[in-house]
């Protein structure tokens, strides 16, 4: 048996569109019709993606040259180093052929001199502005060029590192300060406040050292854990707080068992009257 529907569906009705057609015509109506403010919004993602590509790339290339002044400002302390190294070597040998020399003699070639290593200035007391003038100018230009980049805080950390190394902690302190504020990570920031806390340390600001080392070991990095603790315990010790020292050192030697710093921490303990 064959069911058919008692609805008669005339020609205009054959001939009238459904309501997804009807919906598509009606939604590129608008759009003809806003087309203008289409082009508008359109036109401006194209050019907020141009200026943020624009800012990526040049953020990039000011990356890139902080970097490589940064270079130019380590390579500058190196030769600086080799000058010093070599001109050291110069007047050793100079001065032994001054002392070997007697009126008569035969002219011996004198005995090749064992160069001096440019390591052995890396720690030498020395007037850093002087000595290393133009690497100094050019960490400052990078920090103040590039402030707020990884390069910066590696200029500044240079920087204090040059005068703590050679014998200027004062001069060392509000660098490595900075660099501490500025430090881009945990890790950085941990290595900044250890270095300034050695500078402080050095310019016999114990209490503010001490401070300065809390902070660094407050900041959890494994590698500096035993050297921080034996530098708070050494500041406690100079501040007469014998009672926290003795307990950084038992800090040391259960913490730290079968190392150099628990063998260092057992020794320092034992001499605390």
């Amino acid at each position: 048996m064959t069911l058919q529907s008692n609805k008669h569906m005339d020609r205009k009705e054959l001939k009238r569109p459904d309501q997804f057609t009807t919906s598509i015509t009606r939604f590129f109506g608008e759009l003809a019709k806003n087309r203008k403010a289409v082009a508008v919004v359109a036109l401006a993602v194209i050019l907020g993606s141009a200026v943020a590509m624009l800012f990526i790339s040049r953020k990039q290339a000011d990356g890139q040259k902080a970097h490589d002044e940064l270079f130019l400002a380590n390579d500058a302390v190196d030769k600086r180093l080799e000058a010093l190294s070599k001109a050291a070597t110069d007047a050793a040998a100079d001065s032994s052929t001054t002392q070997t020399k007697k009126p008569g003699a035969k002219k011996v070639p004198p005995k090749p001199e064992k160069s001096i290593d440019s390591e052995q200035f890396a720690f030498k007391k020395l007037n850093v502005d002087q000595e290393f003038a133009d690497a100094v100018q050019k960490y400052k230009a990078v920090i103040e060029k590039f402030g707020s980049t990884r390069a910066a805080f590696e200029a500044r950390t240079a920087l204090g590192a040059l005068y703590l190394h050679h014998g200027e902690p004062e001069k060392a302190v509000p660098w490595l300060k900075a660099a501490a504020e500025s430090a881009p990570g945990p890790a950085a920031k941990a290595y900044a406040w250890s270095s300034l806390g050695y500078a402080l340390e050095d310019s016999a600001k114990t209490a503010e050292a001490l401070q300065a080392f809390e902070k660094a070991m407050n900041l959890g990095e494994s590698n500096l854990k035993g050297d921080l603790l034996l530098a708070i315990a050494r500041c406690q010790e100079v501040l007469n707080d014998k009672a926290k020292a003795r307990a950084t050192y038992d800090q040391i030697i259960s913490q730290l068992p079968n190392t150099e710093f628990a063998k260092n921490a057992r020794f320092f303990k034992n001499r605390i009257q």
